[in-house]
């Protein structure tokens, strides 16, 4: 179940620059709590995602451009994804939560 919510997370953020492309509503909700979600994660986690998804670099890449292996660019891109998860849902309930009262 984690890894199918990863996933989808994963498109999400593959498909982050279409939403740029003038589409309203609830895009630009999604765009502003991604940017939201990934403002509150570690410097390297979101430079990781940041070097992934917005300069559409390869993990051997972004190794060389950090300084680290390329499975410690893979550890840092899934732990970035669950940690994404984890605020969206976080966010999400607050939000819930606020419209219930």
């Amino acid at each position: 179940v984690i890894d199918k919510s990863l996933d989808d997370l994963d498109d999400t953020l593959k498909s982050f620059d279409d939403s740029a492309s003038g589409q309203g509503g609830k895009e630009n909700e999604i765009e502003d709590d991604l940017k939201e979600a990934i403002s509150h994660l570690s410097s390297l986690r979101r430079e990781v995602i940041m070097l992934k998804y917005f300069q559409d670099l390869s993990p051997k890449e972004i190794a060389a451009k950090i300084g680290r292996t390329v499975g410690a660019v893979n550890s840092l891109h899934f732990n970035a994804l669950q940690d994404l998860r984890k605020i969206l849902d976080k966010n999400r309930d607050k939000l819930n939560e606020q419209e219930s009262k």
